[in-house]
């Protein structure tokens, strides 16, 4: 059933087929289901090195459907970063082995329809070292986003009637 009967850590250890190869991983966190319009939603992205050799000419490129959404690069911990819609590119010279790096983004919404939508962020890494394990070397998520109800009220004298629509097919009351 999946479970390990002995209640025993496993160490997991990677071989690497040569001591100068890098393995560099890539992943992003930050992703909410409920953006708002006009809020401002935090990302990073994280490039970690886990090889035994030092990642030289890292490249982290991520592309995003640019409609309704300003995306904001912040300052990287390492290299430098700039958008070039509907990319950004991310560029750091060495990477040590065991070291990482983060990218701040900041993601805010206008609605592009009546009925709110979802933005797909694709992010891959690449670099001149050789790294055997490139199944970790992209990432995506999605930020989705609901447009608010809609107030509509009429006043009649002796009378209020107030009705809420909701704009998603989604979304409830």
């Amino acid at each position: 059933e999946g479970l390990i009967s002995d209640n025993q850590a496993r160490e997991v250890i990677y071989v690497f087929p040569n001591n100068s190869d890098a393995d560099l991983a890539v992943s992003m966190i930050g992703f909410y289901t409920n953006a708002l319009d006009g809020e401002p939603v935090p990302v990073t992205v994280t490039v970690t090195n886990r090889g035994p050799a030092t990642a030289h000419a890292v490249q982290v490129v991520m592309d995003y459907d640019t409609g309704g959404v300003e995306l904001n690069v912040g300052t990287p911990t390492l290299g430098t970063a700039e958008k070039d819609q509907p990319l950004v590119r991310w560029q750091i010279d060495d990477l040590l082995p065991n070291g990482f790096a983060h990218l701040p983004l900041t993601a805010t919404f206008s609605y592009s329809s009546a009925f709110g939508g979802a933005h797909s962020f694709h992010v891959r890494v690449l670099a001149q070292t050789p790294d055997p394990m490139v199944e970790n070397n992209q990432a995506e998520g999605g930020i989705y986003y609901v447009s608010p109800p809609t107030l509509n009220h009429s006043i009649k004298p002796g009378e209020i009637t107030i009705t809420f629509q909701s704009n998603s097919p989604n979304s409830q009351l």
